[in-house]
Parts: structure tokens; C-alpha cells; sequence
């Protein structure tokens, strides 16, 4: 579905400072700061989901019939919780997300002579409103804020070095040999970047929760162990 109402336009504003350093022999310094905001971003996923069951609302009783069950009971009817009990998800995407990027990065080159080279480092930080596989998975579908933070294609730091070396005719000897070991070029890249934040791309819609725990309850005999499961129903009622 659609909201009338949501009649706002992503946008994007970028800005950027650079120093440059020229140096001897063809050298060149260069330290830039990169950055932007956005704002007015439409939302993705389980963020569009209108039909999401409140913090603690299952712990209150039934909606619809006002019966009193046990959180994660076979019992308890989940669908009533929801303010469309006849559905399970109620997408409308709405232009309220928001997210940003910041980068120092710098630079060296050579462009003249026969050995010639670039080499860069970044060291950033992209930040925003996750909502899928791309940006991140949700982790609280109830509160907008409490998905921000590193993006999925977050890389906080990137090395990258290219480079060239020409021969030339360094050979002045015999010509055969001379055509054989002169104008030859070597060159090359290397690149290499810090990954992505695995948490952030787990792909888990539990709020992270798992797990479970077995207790014994005092003076219960060992038969009547207790299992209790960590998930999002019994811990957050949702």
C-alpha cells in the first residue's frame, strides 16, 4: 500500500575539501575530506511492515476474545495481536529514512619518468538506516532509530596501490639482444579493503535473540526441568 501523505523526494547533499602538495620529481600530495547527507530515503523491508505486533504485546491478553495464555503457547493466537489480524504483513513504504558517509582519504602520484605510481588510502564510515540484504538487516521494525548504524557496504578502510615501470632503452650493446631486453614495461595493482560488519548482515529479524536455557526449579524433582527459549516471543512479547 501507499501513504497519500508521504509525498517527500530522497535527497542528497555532497560536499568535499581537498589539499594538494606538489613535490620534486613529479610527485603530488593529496588529502581530501568526501562526504554527504541524505535524507528522505524510503524505507526497505520489515521497516515497511505496518502490521508488526508491539513490544510487549503479547504478554497483555487476547485482543479479540481476552483469553490469557502463555507467551509462545500452541494456544495463543498470534493474529489477534496484530492490528490486521486477517494479515500477516502490511507494507507502506514511507520517505523517513536517512543515512550519511565521511571519508578521509589520501593520496600519492608520480606521472613522470619511467617508474610511475599511485597509491591511495581511505578511511571512512557510512552510516544510515538499514532495511535489507543491501544495507543491513532490520533489527527493530517498532522504532526507526534503533536501526541505525554501519551499512552493509560499510568498508572503513581501503588500500590501493597501482604502478608502472618502463625499461626504455637502457640497452645500448648488441641490437639483437638489445631488441630483446629493452622496451619492456612492468606494472601492477594491489588493492585491499577492511570487510563488511558480519553482525549487520546477518539477515536476522529476531531482534539477534536465540538460544535457550534449562533450569530446575527448587525442589522439583528432575523429571520437571524447565526448558525456556530466548527469542524475541518470550523475552520481548513480540
Amino acid at each position: 500500500a501507499l501513504d497519500p501523505h508521504d509525498s517527500e523526494q530522497p535527497v542528497t547533499y555532497s560536499y568535499s575539501f581537498t589539499l594538494d602538495q606538489l613535490f620534486p620529481r613529479g610527485s603530488n600530495l593529496e588529502i581530501s575530506y568526501v562526504g554527504n547527507q541524505s535524507h528522505d530515503i524510503a524505507t526497505e523491508g520489515n521497516l515497511n511492515n505496518q502490521n508488526y505486533i508491539p513490544l510487549g504485546g503479547l504478554f497483555q491478553p487476547d485482543p479479540i476474545t481476552g483469553a490469557v495464555t502463555q507467551r509462545g503457547n500452541s494456544q495463543q493466537v498470534v493474529a489477534d495481536y496484530r492490528p490486521y489480524p486477517n494479515y500477516v504483513t502490511v507494507s507502506v513504504p514511507h520517505h523517513i529514512a536517512y543515512g550519511n558517509y565521511n571519508a578521509l582519504q589520501v593520496g600519492m602520484t608520480k606521472q613522470k619518468g619511467s617508474f610511475i605510481y599511485r597509491v591511495n588510502y581511505t578511511w571512512s564510515k557510512a552510516l544510515g538506516i538499514r532495511g535489507d540484504y543491501r544495507t543491513g538487516a532490520v533489527g527493530d521494525p517498532s522504532n526507526l532509530r534503533n536501526n541505525y548504524g554501519y551499512l552493509g557496504f560499510n568498508r572503513s578502510s581501503a588500500f590501493n596501490v597501482t604502478y608502472s615501470y618502463q625499461v626504455g632503452n637502457a640497452y645500448h650493446g648488441n641490437r639483437i639482444l638489445g631488441e630483446i631486453v629493452n622496451q619492456w614495461e612492468i606494472s601492477g595493482i594491489t588493492g585491499i579493503q577492511a570487510g563488511p560488519d558480519t553482525a549487520v548482515l546477518d539477515g536476522s529479524t529476531n531482534y539477534g535473540l536465540g538460544g535457550g536455557i534449562n533450569y530446575l526449579p527448587p525442589g522439583a524433582p528432575p523429571s520437571d526441568t524447565v526448558q525456556f527459549s530466548i527469542n524475541n516471543t518470550n523475552v520481548l512479547g513480540t
